[in-house]
């Protein structure tokens, strides 16, 4: 049994899921758990009487195992992503422009996984299967498999993860303007809500962003391009009183055209210009609540 545990989903780690848990057991038990071959589900569940649920939390690999003196064992875990993710290329890897972008997705996550690989997609989600890719993705020595599912989720405008039933989701990107409510929060009786707290920041506000790509001539400078809110209507329109404010992205290889630096600052800019509210809240847990959820 378990007497303590956690489970952290947070769409901003690369493996979006992580449980801890503590199993106590006699000093002589032998729990058959390891961090070379071990997996584990989470699951929660409440009973109301004449109605009950149970919702699973993720599967979990094993990271680590550890014994304190009393005999409770701590177990440590991460999502399944984490398989693909340490799957670092020996030699480079180019997904050719031309190739299907969700099949090539599959194939690099069934070339990594240690074992049958689940697929689904996300709810309501219709999938570009036919979708191509505009332009080579090439991954040097060192750089993770998970890198290249990256590159080809972008291109696509999906999101890739392990779902908390253990398969590996493809999904449409979350749109804040279309997105509809899945839950509400509020205080009172009959409410969820404990506490509160809400911020405005410009921290992570941008009204440019600068794409930078590569190039093989040492004398010629690599391609790029600076996209900007030009939208004179906007609060963060470049030139306004917001300021002059650019986001200057990583130099990526991938990125080898005009073009291909335009695509990716103007998607980026989208992400960038908003002015970020952030609300922090403690509520009655949830366990059907997911990163991505609108609420």
């Amino acid at each position: 049994k378990v007497s303590a545990g956690r489970v952290t989903a947070n769409r901003e780690q690369r493996a979006r899921r992580t449980s801890t848990l503590s199993v106590p057991t006699y000093t002589w038990d032998k729990l058959d758990i390891n961090v070379t071959n071990s997996r584990f589900q989470v699951w929660s569940g409440a009973n109301f009487g004449a109605r009950s649920f149970l919702l699973p939390l993720g599967v979990f690999r094993v990271d680590s195992v550890s014994r304190v003196n009393r005999g409770v064992i701590e177990i440590v875990g991460t999502s399944l992503e984490s398989y693909i993710i340490e799957h670092v290329l020996t030699t480079p890897r180019t997904i050719t422009k031309g190739s299907l972008i969700i099949d090539s997705i599959m194939q690099l996550i069934q070339e990594s996984f240690p074992g049958v690989v689940q697929f689904e997609y996300g709810k309501g989600f219709e999938p570009p299967l036919g979708m191509v890719t505009d332009y080579d993705l090439t991954a040097d020595t060192g750089k993770s498999m998970w890198d290249l599912v990256e590159s080809l989720a972008f291109q696509a405008n999906v999101e890739v993860y392990c779902a908390p039933n253990g398969k590996f989701r493809i999904a449409e990107r979350v749109s804040l303007s279309t997105a509809e409510p899945v839950a509400t929060f509020r205080e009172g009786p009959g409410g969820v809500l404990v506490a509160l707290n809400q911020v405005s920041s410009r921290d992570t506000t941008f009204n440019a962003v600068l794409a930078v790509g590569s190039s093989t001539n040492a004398e010629v400078p690599p391609v790029s391009y600076l996209a900007v809110d030009s939208d004179q209507t906007s609060s963060t329109y470049w030139g306004g009183s917001f300021g002059k404010k650019p986001k200057i992205l990583q130099p990526d290889e991938a990125l080898t055209s005009k073009d291909m630096c335009r695509e990716r600052a103007e998607a980026e800019l989208l992400r960038s210009k908003t002015v970020a509210r952030a609300i922090d809240l403690s509520a009655i847990p949830n366990p059907a609540l997911e990163p991505d959820d609108m609420v």
